[in-house]
């Protein structure tokens, strides 16, 4: 069975794969971040 999302295909033997997976996952945390402090303020 293949997932329709590619985070299977990057874990394997790929480090800038990961790399690339970190930097979205905390470019996605920032903007919730930045949504949220808008939202309170």
């Amino acid at each position: 069975m293949k997932a329709p999302t590619s985070r299977k295909r990057g874990r394997k033997k790929r480090k800038p794969g990961e790399r690339w997976a970190i930097a979205s996952f905390a470019v996605n945390v920032a903007r919730l971040g930045v949504e949220l402090l808008l939202l309170m303020f």
